[in-house]
């Protein structure tokens, strides 16, 4: 009998085994090496694409924020009245002289929702009238973003009264934390970082007036016995990470389409 028939033979009766080849059970695991080496490579790649758009310090500072805010708010959670923030509020209002409370104060109510809605929608429209249609369409998700979360999520999650010195029967809802803050660092520091897009000559002006214009805000709320300081100090921070998620996205959006057309453009 030849080897050919040897080799027909049923595996019951026959000794012949085929050769396996070396490679066969090595191969899987150096595919998953391979792909696991891959894969590390594009998260690598894709988290240092981040730390460039973003900024490495602007994503250092939302990280600080958002651990500092997660304390505050369990503080908050368990002790809504801080009798400290209690006494810091009457030492603060009888310290401030009266003529810069009361210049504070207006700075505080000329950030009211109505107001910053309007410049929301002339920001809109100036930018629409120059074909910014990026910066158009995100300053107006940073708004409505701003607005949907605290006064639909972080507010009533929180539910904490306002101070008791305060006495306005023209401003309600919960105080923590403040809307004011949240959403107007928001909108001037957007706008600061348009304008000094397209003025960069200009852009310590710009961001030295948003800064002294949101942090006498904040400070006028106090005076006026409106919002707590941790408040304001939430409402701040909240604002900075949002403020940094849209211009990311902003960002992102140019690159990725960087010339968008409308509908009705051919």
């Amino acid at each position: 009998m030849d080897s050919r028939s040897k080799r027909m033979r049923s595996p019951q009766t026959s000794e012949y085994q085929e050769p396996e080849s070396p490679s066969l059970q090595s191969l899987p695991r150096s595919r998953t090496k391979s792909e696991s080496g891959s894969l590390l490579n594009r998260i690598a790649r894709n988290f240092a694409a981040l730390v460039n758009l973003v900024g490495r310090w602007q994503l250092i500072a939302c990280v600080a924020i958002a651990l500092a805010l997660t304390q505050l708010s369990l503080l908050i959670l368990q002790n809504p009245l801080l009798p400290a923030e209690l006494e810091f509020m009457q030492w603060f209002q009888q310290a401030i002289p009266p003529a810069i409370g009361n210049i504070w104060g207006k700075i505080f109510f000329a950030c009211d929702a109505e107001v910053s809605a309007t410049v929301v929608v002339i920001s809109i429209l100036v930018l629409s009238w120059r074909k910014l249609w990026h910066e158009a369409f995100f300053i107006a998700i940073a708004a409505a973003g701003a607005i949907g979360m605290n006064d639909l999520l972080f507010k009533p999650f929180f539910a904490r009264e306002r101070p008791p010195l305060f006495d306005d029967p023209t401003i309600s809802g919960y105080a923590f934390p403040s809307g004011h803050a949240f959403g107007n660092l928001m909108l001037y520091f957007f706008l600061a970082y348009l304008l000094s897009a397209h003025f960069p000559k200009l852009t310590n002006y710009f961001y030295g007036a948003a800064i002294v214009f949101i942090a006498s805000m904040g400070l006028g709320s106090m005076y006026l016995g409106v919002h707590w300081l941790t408040d304001v100090i939430a409402g701040y921070g909240v604002g900075f990470i949002w403020l940094t998620i849209c211009l990311t996205l902003l960002k992102l959006s140019k690159r990725k389409f960087p010339s968008p057309r409308l509908p009705w453009q051919n």
